[in-house]
């Protein structure tokens, strides 16, 4: 199971739900053999269970219950604004390790606050990760000086923005669009709702992804019509299901 969501941590960060191995425990199971065996059908697996997420329980004495979620994307942009030439919105993109106390502190010395980047990476068979930009500018190319995001007008359009270096290099972002686009490299096989190290190998092209749009998530929905089984009667006044 997979989802997006904003909220401390949230809204500062966005963030992966895990999955469900790393939900806590506590929901009560659910019955039903005909979904079950439908879902086993579609997952192609042996066995599985239904259950209930974790209750919110109100006692203050009782194991504490939840769902995880991993941070996602770990690249984020400046708020403020830095200089640019006539339209030009230029903000600084950094790594959540490049953060203290969650905001970014330049060579000026200032406290910059920063939000999660909207563009990510994703590939036609599910897999999900951050976009390299280092070497979406650079290419093999090693550099480590200053990234910024630049919003050369005020449509939003990827064809006005710009990832550039410090080092002089820069790149349209509107080349990593489209389906036949290479600009992103190959698919690692990253799945960071299931953890930092649950990789697995893919090489599909990956795709530009904006987190945000409508059409990043789309759930499986598998609803049910629960009957009781043909042996219970049902008693006046109550209903079984």
């Amino acid at each position: 199971m997979m989802g997006y969501s904003s909220g401390r941590g949230l809204p500062n960060y966005s963030v992966l739900i895990a999955g469900l191995d790393e939900w806590s425990v506590g929901g009560e199971e659910l019955h039903d053999d005909r979904l079950v065996e439908k879902l086993k059908l579609l997952q192609e697996v042996d066995t599985l269970r239904l259950v209930e997420p974790p209750p919110d329980r109100e006692d203050p004495t009782a194991p504490p219950t939840g769902i995880t979620a991993w941070q996602f994307p770990e690249w984020f942009i400046t708020q403020d604004v830095g200089e640019g030439k006539g339209l030009t919105r230029s903000r600084m993109l950094v790594h959540r390790r490049a953060l203290t106390k969650g905001k970014y502190i330049g060579d000026d010395k200032r406290k910059h606050p920063v939000v999660p980047v909207r563009f990510v990476r994703a590939c036609p068979a599910g897999h999900i990760g951050d976009i390299d930009w280092r070497t979406f500018v650079h290419g093999p190319k090693e550099c480590q000086r200053q990234l910024w995001m630049d919003e050369r007008g005020t449509s939003g359009d990827l064809s006005e923005i710009w990832i550039r270096c410090d080092c002089g290099l820069q790149r349209e972002l509107a080349e990593a669009a489209g389906l036949q686009s290479k600009a992103l490299g190959y698919c690692e096989g990253l799945r960071p709702w299931l953890g930092p190290y649950t990789r697995e190998r893919c090489n599909e092209p990956n795709r530009l992804l904006i987190r945000t749009a409508s059409n990043a998530y789309f759930p499986q929905l598998m609803s049910v019509i629960s009957l009781p089984p043909r042996e219970h009667s049902l008693e006046c006044g109550e209903v079984h299901s």
